[in-house]
Protein backbone atom coordinates (compact mmCIF):
# COMPACT_ATOMS: atom_id res chain seq x y z
CA UNK A 1 0.00 0.00 0.00
CA UNK A 2 1.43 3.23 -1.18
CA UNK A 3 1.46 5.83 1.73
CA UNK A 4 -0.88 9.01 1.04
CA UNK A 5 2.13 10.87 1.86
CA UNK A 6 4.20 9.63 -0.69
CA UNK A 7 4.74 12.37 -3.42
CA UNK A 8 6.28 11.39 -7.00
CA UNK A 9 8.81 13.85 -8.37
CA UNK A 10 9.48 13.67 -12.39
CA UNK A 11 12.68 12.97 -13.02
CA UNK A 12 14.99 15.18 -14.43
CA UNK A 13 16.26 14.27 -17.97
CA UNK A 14 19.79 13.35 -18.59
CA UNK A 15 21.46 12.51 -21.30
CA UNK A 16 23.41 13.57 -24.66
CA UNK A 17 21.51 16.10 -27.28
CA UNK A 18 23.17 16.94 -30.32
CA UNK A 19 22.21 20.69 -32.02
CA UNK A 20 23.47 21.69 -34.94
CA UNK A 21 23.30 25.48 -36.05
CA UNK A 22 25.40 28.07 -38.15
CA UNK A 23 28.37 29.54 -36.75
CA UNK A 24 27.44 32.96 -36.23
CA UNK A 25 24.45 32.18 -33.69
CA UNK A 26 25.97 29.45 -32.33
CA UNK A 27 29.20 31.33 -31.73
CA UNK A 28 27.37 34.42 -30.45
CA UNK A 29 23.94 33.73 -29.17
CA UNK A 30 23.57 30.13 -28.36
CA UNK A 31 27.09 29.23 -26.37
CA UNK A 32 26.19 31.51 -23.64
CA UNK A 33 22.16 30.62 -23.40
CA UNK A 34 23.17 26.75 -23.35
CA UNK A 35 25.60 27.86 -20.46
CA UNK A 36 22.07 28.90 -18.19
CA UNK A 37 20.49 26.02 -19.85
CA UNK A 38 22.99 22.86 -18.38
CA UNK A 39 22.52 25.41 -14.91
CA UNK A 40 18.95 24.60 -14.82
CA UNK A 41 19.55 20.68 -16.77
CA UNK A 42 22.90 19.48 -14.99
CA UNK A 43 22.02 15.89 -16.04
CA UNK A 44 21.43 17.42 -19.89
CA UNK A 45 24.95 17.46 -22.34
CA UNK A 46 24.04 19.44 -24.86
CA UNK A 47 26.79 19.38 -28.23
CA UNK A 48 26.27 22.57 -29.97
CA UNK A 49 27.65 21.49 -33.38
CA UNK A 50 28.17 24.01 -36.50
CA UNK A 51 28.09 23.32 -40.13
CA UNK A 52 28.24 25.69 -43.38
CA UNK A 53 25.41 22.97 -45.07
CA UNK A 54 22.39 22.09 -43.30
CA UNK A 55 22.62 18.63 -41.43
CA UNK A 56 20.52 15.90 -42.20
CA UNK A 57 18.12 14.90 -39.30
CA UNK A 58 16.72 12.08 -41.27
CA UNK A 59 20.08 10.47 -41.09
CA UNK A 60 20.36 10.88 -37.50
CA UNK A 61 23.04 13.41 -38.09
CA UNK A 62 22.66 15.62 -35.31
CA UNK A 63 18.67 15.78 -33.32
CA UNK A 64 18.02 19.04 -33.08
CA UNK A 65 18.89 21.42 -35.85
CA UNK A 66 18.33 25.42 -36.19
CA UNK A 67 18.11 26.88 -39.44
CA UNK A 68 17.37 30.51 -41.39
CA UNK A 69 15.31 28.07 -43.54
CA UNK A 70 13.21 25.32 -42.86
CA UNK A 71 14.09 21.52 -43.00
CA UNK A 72 12.46 19.49 -45.52
CA UNK A 73 12.62 15.85 -44.93
CA UNK A 74 10.32 12.83 -43.89
CA UNK A 75 8.56 13.08 -40.76
CA UNK A 76 10.22 16.07 -39.76
CA UNK A 77 8.85 18.88 -37.06
CA UNK A 78 9.64 22.42 -37.83
CA UNK A 79 8.33 25.23 -36.19
CA UNK A 80 9.11 28.63 -36.78
CA UNK A 81 11.23 30.45 -33.94
CA UNK A 82 11.26 33.97 -34.69
CA UNK A 83 13.66 36.33 -36.71
CA UNK A 84 16.95 38.42 -36.13
CA UNK A 85 17.46 41.39 -37.89
CA UNK A 86 20.93 42.09 -39.62
CA UNK A 87 22.63 45.88 -40.47
CA UNK A 88 25.53 47.18 -42.19
CA UNK A 89 28.75 47.81 -39.56
CA UNK A 90 32.23 49.18 -40.16
CA UNK A 91 34.97 50.35 -37.52
CA UNK A 92 35.73 53.82 -36.89
CA UNK A 93 39.46 52.98 -38.28
CA UNK A 94 37.51 52.53 -41.21
CA UNK A 95 34.91 55.34 -41.04
CA UNK A 96 37.97 57.85 -40.82
CA UNK A 97 39.89 56.90 -43.64
CA UNK A 98 37.06 56.10 -46.04
CA UNK A 99 34.47 58.15 -44.84
CA UNK A 100 30.40 56.44 -43.53
CA UNK A 101 28.24 56.23 -46.69
CA UNK A 102 24.81 57.84 -46.40
CA UNK A 103 23.73 56.74 -49.35
CA UNK A 104 23.42 53.57 -51.67
CA UNK A 105 25.73 55.20 -54.30
CA UNK A 106 28.14 55.76 -52.18
CA UNK A 107 27.75 52.15 -50.92
CA UNK A 108 28.82 50.91 -53.95
CA UNK A 109 32.41 52.64 -53.82
CA UNK A 110 33.31 51.29 -50.63
CA UNK A 111 35.30 48.16 -49.94
CA UNK A 112 33.45 44.93 -48.45
CA UNK A 113 34.16 42.01 -46.20
CA UNK A 114 31.94 38.96 -47.24
CA UNK A 115 31.77 35.33 -47.92
CA UNK A 116 33.59 32.60 -50.34
CA UNK A 117 30.61 32.37 -53.00
CA UNK A 118 31.49 28.64 -54.52
CA UNK A 119 31.14 27.68 -50.66
CA UNK A 120 27.87 29.15 -49.65
CA UNK A 121 25.98 25.89 -49.16
CA UNK A 122 22.92 28.14 -47.64
CA UNK A 123 21.98 30.97 -49.79
CA UNK A 124 20.00 32.51 -46.93
CA UNK A 125 23.92 33.35 -45.65
CA UNK A 126 24.56 35.26 -48.12
CA UNK A 127 22.79 38.45 -46.82
CA UNK A 128 24.86 41.06 -47.79
CA UNK A 129 23.08 40.18 -51.59
CA UNK A 130 19.99 41.30 -49.71
CA UNK A 131 21.34 45.15 -50.24
CA UNK A 132 23.63 44.76 -53.07
CA UNK A 133 26.47 42.70 -54.46
CA UNK A 134 29.84 44.47 -54.09
CA UNK A 135 32.16 45.59 -56.52
CA UNK A 136 35.20 45.41 -54.50
CA UNK A 137 35.49 42.70 -51.63
CA UNK A 138 38.83 42.75 -50.12
CA UNK A 139 38.14 39.55 -47.97
CA UNK A 140 36.49 37.03 -48.32
CA UNK A 141 35.53 33.71 -45.28
CA UNK A 142 32.99 31.35 -44.61
CA UNK A 143 33.76 32.18 -40.97
CA UNK A 144 31.05 34.92 -39.55
CA UNK A 145 33.28 35.26 -36.66
CA UNK A 146 36.25 36.19 -38.96
CA UNK A 147 34.21 38.49 -41.00
CA UNK A 148 33.63 40.23 -38.00
CA UNK A 149 36.57 40.47 -36.99
CA UNK A 150 38.05 41.91 -40.42
CA UNK A 151 35.18 44.43 -40.39
CA UNK A 152 36.01 45.41 -36.28
CA UNK A 153 39.91 45.82 -38.02
CA UNK A 154 39.37 48.69 -40.45
CA UNK A 155 39.49 45.80 -43.06
CA UNK A 156 35.98 47.16 -44.87
CA UNK A 157 32.43 47.08 -44.86
CA UNK A 158 29.90 44.23 -43.91
CA UNK A 159 26.69 43.13 -43.08
CA UNK A 160 26.32 41.26 -39.50
CA UNK A 161 23.43 40.47 -37.31
CA UNK A 162 22.67 42.62 -34.36
CA UNK A 163 23.31 39.44 -31.69
CA UNK A 164 26.44 39.74 -32.70
CA UNK A 165 27.80 43.50 -33.49
CA UNK A 166 26.63 44.93 -30.59
CA UNK A 167 28.52 42.77 -28.48
CA UNK A 168 31.69 44.56 -30.27
CA UNK A 169 32.42 48.08 -29.47
CA UNK A 170 34.46 48.07 -32.43
CA UNK A 171 32.07 48.06 -34.94
CA UNK A 172 29.67 51.21 -35.60
CA UNK A 173 26.31 50.37 -37.75
CA UNK A 174 26.50 52.56 -41.06
CA UNK A 175 23.03 53.54 -42.45
CA UNK A 176 19.77 52.39 -39.94
CA UNK A 177 17.65 52.34 -43.04
CA UNK A 178 19.39 49.15 -43.88
CA UNK A 179 18.18 46.27 -42.58
CA UNK A 180 18.18 42.58 -43.23
CA UNK A 181 15.53 40.03 -41.85
CA UNK A 182 16.53 36.58 -41.38
CA UNK A 183 13.99 33.58 -39.90
CA UNK A 184 14.63 31.01 -37.51
CA UNK A 185 13.39 27.42 -37.59
CA UNK A 186 13.63 24.86 -35.13
CA UNK A 187 13.61 21.13 -36.42
CA UNK A 188 13.70 17.81 -35.10
CA UNK A 189 12.75 14.36 -36.47
CA UNK A 190 9.36 12.95 -34.51
CA UNK A 191 11.18 9.90 -33.35
CA UNK A 192 12.79 12.16 -30.95
CA UNK A 193 10.68 15.22 -30.41
CA UNK A 194 8.72 13.95 -27.37
CA UNK A 195 12.17 12.62 -25.53
CA UNK A 196 12.36 14.08 -21.62
CA UNK A 197 15.63 15.37 -22.55
CA UNK A 198 15.27 16.97 -26.65
CA UNK A 199 11.80 17.91 -25.49
CA UNK A 200 13.04 19.99 -22.39
CA UNK A 201 15.65 21.46 -25.29
CA UNK A 202 13.69 22.33 -27.32
CA UNK A 203 11.23 24.02 -25.11
CA UNK A 204 14.54 26.03 -23.79
CA UNK A 205 15.24 27.00 -27.39
CA UNK A 206 12.01 28.76 -28.07
CA UNK A 207 11.50 30.50 -24.60
CA UNK A 208 14.75 32.21 -25.13
CA UNK A 209 13.76 33.00 -28.81
CA UNK A 210 10.83 34.50 -27.61
CA UNK A 211 12.26 36.46 -24.48
CA UNK A 212 14.70 37.51 -26.90
CA UNK A 213 13.01 38.54 -29.54
CA UNK A 214 14.08 42.41 -28.94
CA UNK A 215 17.47 41.38 -28.36
CA UNK A 216 17.62 39.82 -31.81
CA UNK A 217 15.95 42.52 -33.76
CA UNK A 218 16.70 45.60 -31.99
CA UNK A 219 20.30 47.41 -32.22
CA UNK A 220 19.97 50.33 -29.87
Amino acid sequence: MISEDFRATPTEPTGRVRLTSMEGIAAFYLAEKLVQFNEKHPGVVVELVTERHLINLTKREADVCISFVPLVGPKLSVKNAGEFKLGLFASSRYIVERGAPATMEELKRHDFIDYVDDLVAIQPVQWLHDVLVPESVVFRSTSMAAQQNAIAVGHGIGLLPFFSAKKDPRLVRLMKDVVVTRSLYISVHEDIEYMGRVRTLLRFLHEIFKADRAYLNDFE
